[in-house]
């Protein structure tokens, strides 16, 4: 049940969480640089979301900027004619922290530190 702050009431002892509060902390944001072939780097773009939302609608699970970075190094591997190197950053939901990776054309993933 929801009140009209936008809080919602648990159980019948009313206490309160704020809703808007909690989403907050469950999403990861994740930008891609791109640098290479502007054709290969929007397709893995494109791969990449299509796979994302994928796993989220299959299995609930939402993706990370370090899943995002796995996914970039494995597409990467496996398909070496691919002419792309990206820098993957955002804040990651499940490390509580923003953290910043580059990616190689070999598929090599380096997390940079925090400037």
């Amino acid at each position: 049940r929801y009140s009209d702050d936008g809080s919602k009431e648990d159980d019948e002892d009313g206490e309160k969480e704020d809703v808007q509060q909690q989403e907050q902390h469950q999403h990861s944001t994740c930008v891609i640089c791109r640098s290479g072939s502007a054709a290969d780097t929007q397709r893995l773009s494109s791969l990449l979301r299509t796979e994302l939302v994928s796993r989220q609608i299959l299995y609930g699970i939402r993706g990370t900027v370090t899943h995002v970075a796995a996914l970039l190094r494995n597409v990467l591997v496996g398909n070496p004619n691919l002419s792309a190197s990206l820098i993957c950053a955002g804040y990651d939901h499940e490390l509580g922290r923003g953290v910043i990776y580059a990616v190689n054309p070999g598929g090599t993933v380096v997390e940079e530190p925090m400037w």
